[in-house]
């Protein structure tokens, strides 16, 4: 099953799909601009944007994400340390109903 998992940031949204938590693949990865000086409704908007531009790409949407943000040196440890930030900070987002 396909691990969905977006990496909120103040200048950068950073959403990226992999095959799976045991040998990651990434199946898509797109970055786009939080422009967060447009507030909280539109950072909604944009992460919403992230998501259907990569589920346009790969054909599906999620029924789960896994939302987080990466810590210091953290980002350096490449997907494994994403993947294990996501188990441990995941924020399950139920957009199902929401396409």
């Amino acid at each position: 099953m396909p691990i969905w998992g977006i990496d909120l940031g103040g200048t950068k949204i950073e959403g990226v799909v992999l095959n799976d938590d045991k040998v990651p693949k990434i199946l898509v990865r797109k970055r786009i601009d939080t422009e967060a000086a447009q507030g909280y409704h539109h950072i909604i908007s944009r992460i919403r944007l992230l998501i259907d531009t990569m589920a346009h790409e790969l054909g599906y949407f999620p029924e789960k994400i896994g939302m987080g943000r990466f810590i210091g040196s953290q980002r350096s440890n490449g997907f494994s340390a994403m993947i294990k930030q996501m188990k441990l900070y995941a924020l399950a987002i139920n957009i199902k109903d929401k396409k």
